[in-house]
């Protein structure tokens, strides 16, 4: 049997991790565009 609290610990992680994805990509996105639009205006 696996424990109620196991179950909210695991997903507390997953949630933490996602999160971090998150915002990698959003970081990654963000830095795209600001180079981008450094090329367009040099």
């Amino acid at each position: 049997m696996v424990k109620k609290e196991d179950l909210e610990n695991n997903s507390k992680k997953r949630n933490r991790k996602n999160l971090m994805v998150a915002g990698l990509v959003i970081f990654i996105i963000i830095g795209i565009y600001i180079i981008s639009i450094v090329r367009m205006g040099a």
